[in-house]
């Protein structure tokens, strides 16, 4: 029986001034590559406030994807949310993490498609 999970991260990219992927910073980066490391197949969806290169960006294990919302949030966000779903399809369990936003998007995601979600939201810690 295979106990390892596929596990969606769904998270921002920068926050306390670093970035997720340019600075492999933060437990955002950490925690999926633990889970990694003990042989759940984890990848992550993050989006970008800023200009930032776009696409797949490999770290350690951990395939991450990255999406900026551009001038307007709007298109950004709904590819976001595109590309989220997609993914979504052929996950076990979403971890949605970061901001509230995230939360929200991935609690609609995961209603919509019966997934489990894990919602981790940062700084709050009850």
């Amino acid at each position: 029986m295979n106990t390892h999970l596929n596990i969606l991260v769904l998270t921002k990219r920068q926050y306390t001034n670093k970035d997720l992927i340019d600075d492999h910073y933060g437990r955002i980066r950490e925690i999926p590559l633990c889970l990694a490391r003990r042989g759940h197949r984890v990848s992550g969806i993050c989006l970008s406030y800023r200009k930032r290169q776009e696409g797949i960006h490999t770290d350690d294990g951990v395939c991450w994807e990255s999406v900026n919302t551009g001038v307007s949030l709007v298109p950004g966000l709904a590819r976001f949310a595109r590309k989220t779903f997609q993914s979504l399809k052929t996950c076990d369990v979403l971890w949605a993490c970061s901001d509230s936003l995230f939360g929200v998007i991935g609690y609609i995601l995961s209603r919509r498609l019966n997934k489990p979600l894990v919602f981790d939201l940062y700084d709050n810690f009850e």
